[in-house]
């Protein structure tokens, strides 16, 4: 509830300044709000980007109860984004009309799993057995169960949502997370040193932000959609070539983080924004390849309720046009 409500008032912090001829649009942030993750839309807002493309963007918050497929398919939001393909395309499975429409952080491997630097877990093997802190309902689950599985790993699943307080008292062994989060966390503001489990280090990679609509919102709004991606991108250019400006930006818009914490934001926009640009394509762009490693494994799975064409619930005609 806290954080609820801290995001609530920087929302209202964001959301200052005058709307008049301005096109207003919804766009739904996943959980947790206003970390070092969302500091493209951050500066896009705050460097008035949005207001250059004509736009008044108002970045509303996820809770455990309404999740960004959710308000986007009800109507709450034009557009959201999600830390990976891997729930839109459940939803789509469903028959949700949905569409990706760009990604930011590309092939950026947030998900992992943490444990305490005591803990001896360091490899998905020594997870056999153990109890393991899951966010149901969150990007993650998808792909550490999918790792679990191809590993032939059993744990004891504990639903924790973000909070590190089990993992510290040990009443679970390990714990989903975000590395550009959890370990932050951990480590520069509550003082416990952690290691940490990479998927990727096992062939299951996950593809950053993925941002979506309603396919007809998409096909209705074309310059409304390819405004907002443009003035993202230049966000996320922005903040890195200013990594001080953009770093203060942050610890102005949400002061409950510390500057130590946020000091190593500057690595992960130098690591992240350089994978953004693999292979020269623009800032922005969905990979073929992100739908359908996500498609197959979750096929796989069993969670694609009734099959659909993949090659389908993206397109790359906002960020190349």
């Amino acid at each position: 509830m806290k954080r609820i409500l801290i995001a609530i008032t920087l929302l209202a912090l964001l959301g200052c300044g005058s709307t008049e001829g301005l096109t207003e649009i919804n766009v739904r942030m996943p959980i947790p709000f206003i970390e070092s993750h969302a500091l493209p839309f951050l500066v896009a807002d705050k460097m008035g980007f949005y207001e250059e493309e004509g736009l008044k963007v108002n970045l509303n918050p996820s809770s455990a109860q309404l999740n960004p497929v959710t308000s986007v398919l009800s109507g709450a939001d034009e557009i959201a984004y999600l830390g990976g393909p891997d729930t839109m395309l459940v939803a789509m499975g469903k028959g949700a009309p949905l569409v990706a429409i760009a990604n930011v952080y590309q092939e950026s491997n947030f998900v992992g799993i943490m444990s305490l630097k005591n803990s001896g877990i360091k490899t998905v093997k020594d997870l056999e057995g153990k109890r393991l802190g899951m966010f149901y309902g969150h990007i993650s689950t998808d792909i550490i169960r999918a790792l679990l599985k191809q590993e032939g790993v059993t744990v004891e699943e504990v639903n924790v949502i973000f909070n590190f307080n089990p993992l510290i008292d040990g009443d679970i062994d390990a714990m989903f997370d975000f590395r550009t989060y959890g370990p932050l966390v951990m480590e520069h503001k509550l003082n416990h040193s952690v290691q940490r489990i990479d998927p990727k280090h096992y062939g299951i990679r996950s593809w950053g932000y993925t941002l979506f609509t309603k396919k007809s919102y998409a096909e209705e709004h074309v310059d409304v959609v390819q405004r907002y991606i443009r003035a993202t991108m230049k966000g996320l250019k922005w903040a890195h070539d200013n990594q001080d400006e953009a770093i203060k930006i942050l610890l102005e818009t949400n002061p409950t983080l510390t500057a130590d914490f946020e000091y190593t934001v500057r690595g992960m926009l130098d690591d992240i924004y350089d994978e953004q640009y693999a292979d020269g394509r623009p800032l922005g762009w969905l990979d073929p390849r992100a739908f359908k490693e996500t498609y197959e494994r979750l096929d796989s799975q069993g969670l694609i309720e009734a099959p659909f064409d993949y090659t389908k619930s993206y397109t790359n005609a906002f960020v190349e046009g």
